[in-house]
């Protein structure tokens, strides 16, 4: 792939005084300076900042874009980010993308702050520095991949695996058993972020499928952190990975790695599957522009209700009140909806969906999977013709809508229990 054509963006344009502080000359002396132990002579190289290492979904999700969309360009791929010991970020996560990138630290804030705003590739002679957010470098991956390009993947390497055996053997894990990677993003999940609190869910409701899944004699390993919430029950076959005595993060790679499919929520942890290239049963979700999936995966939006009337939304309505561009809890304030999560029976009927999918017996629902998607792309081929207010907030360069690719995948079982979604 190539470098954006006709997207110039004058970097100073919303914010002049703020651009010209955090992209002074200083600043970008310290960038090169973090930047240049890493340098190659002869070799051409992309520089890039992340800005939220710790946390998962960035640190594994904007790596990955960048080597799809800049691997084949540039011989080397340098990621720059801000050490900050009281915000620990991934180490397994990390090891497996310097699979594919290579990693510098900054002590600096303001450098670090790069990583927030957007513009062109710069060149500056030694190396090149790709200023982009997030969204939109994530949401360049996605127009790619409407435009054809076939997403490489990351894999993990056979040292890290060898490493995690002794843990899957004490658990009593065999190389012959059936494993899934569950996550859910719980209440207390960043709890100094509760803005982000309507992408939360309640274990409870998943157990009914986790009892179905451990019936099926799969395994079920629990990713997340030590301050998770316990699970609702238990069971030999189900694990809670980051309680165990001797847990470590790069077994969140191990797992994700010998997962059959991935079952996720709307948090960081999904992503790891995500870029492995691993089947995803995506739960409990909101319609959020700069995600993506694969042909593979299957997909549960959570349920929209007008504040007002008390309804449920459809899904063009819903894209249509611009609610794919919610970032926060205030922003449903402003559109005066509540984003509910899926009960019990929703969850288990999309889990037992996507086992028969996984095994070719899915159900015949080619007219309204094709009606999903029509809506969809109706709305992804105006949305990016809308002014930049109307688009993602923070990155108006962002013009795609993740769940618009082709080949996206809704539960078919929660269109049978809600017949009114994919309605005019």
């Amino acid at each position: 792939m190539t470098q954006e054509q006709g997207k110039v963006h004058d970097l100073r344009a919303s914010d002049p005084e703020d651009m010209w502080r955090v992209f002074s000359f200083e600043n970008l002396q310290r960038l090169a300076n973090a930047v240049k132990p890493r340098l190659v002579g002869g070799e051409l190289t992309l520089v890039y900042v992340l800005s939220m290492p710790s946390r998962i979904g960035h640190l594994a999700l904007e790596p990955h874009a960048l080597f799809n969309h800049y691997g084949e360009e540039y011989d080397r791929l340098v990621i720059v980010y801000r050490d900050n010991p009281s915000f620990p970020l991934s180490q397994g996560v990390k090891e497996l993308a310097s699979g594919y990138v290579t990693f510098a630290t900054t002590e600096f804030s303001e450098v670090a702050e790069m990583g927030h705003h957007d513009g062109n590739i710069q060149d500056f002679g030694i190396f090149s520095f790709a200023i982009a957010a997030p969204q939109t470098l994530i949401g360049r991956f996605v127009d790619a991949q409407a435009g054809g390009h076939q997403p490489r993947y990351f894999s993990i390497s056979p040292e890290m695996r060898a490493r995690g055996e002794p843990m899957l053997r004490r658990l009593g894990i065999t190389p012959g058993d059936k494993l899934i990677g569950f996550h859910a993003r719980t209440p207390g999940t960043h709890a100094n972020a509760a803005y982000h609190d309507y992408r939360n869910a309640s274990l409870e409701n998943y157990e009914p499928l986790l009892r179905y899944l451990l019936e099926q004699d799969y395994w079920v390993v629990r990713l997340g952190d030590r301050q998770s919430p316990d699970l609702s029950f238990t069971h030999p076959r189900l694990v809670d990975l980051p309680k165990q005595p001797d847990y470590q993060d790069f077994m969140d790679v191990v797992i994700a790695d010998r997962s059959v499919f991935g079952l996720v929520g709307d948090s960081g942890p999904e992503a790891i599957f995500r870029i492995m290239g691993k089947p995803i049963l995506r739960l409990n979700c909101a319609a959020t522009h700069h995600v993506w999936l694969s042909p593979d995966d299957l997909l549960l939006l959570k349920n929209y209700r007008d504040r007002r009337t008390g309804q449920a939304l459809g899904y063009r309505e819903l894209l249509e009140r611009g609610l794919s561009t919610v970032v926060a809890a205030r922003d449903l304030d402003r559109h005066e909806v509540d984003i509910i999560e899926n009960t019990a029976d929703e969850l288990l009927a999309a889990g037992m969906e996507m086992l028969d999918r996984l095994a070719g017996r899915g159900p015949d629902d080619a007219v309204t999977q094709a009606r999903f998607r029509e809506i969809g792309a109706d709305f992804a081929e105006r949305f990016q013709f809308l002014p930049p207010e109307q688009r993602l907030p923070g990155s108006p360069l962002v013009t795609c809508y993740g769940y618009g690719l082709p080949w996206t995948r809704h539960a078919h079982s929660y269109f049978e229990a809600h017949p009114g979604f994919l309605e005019t």
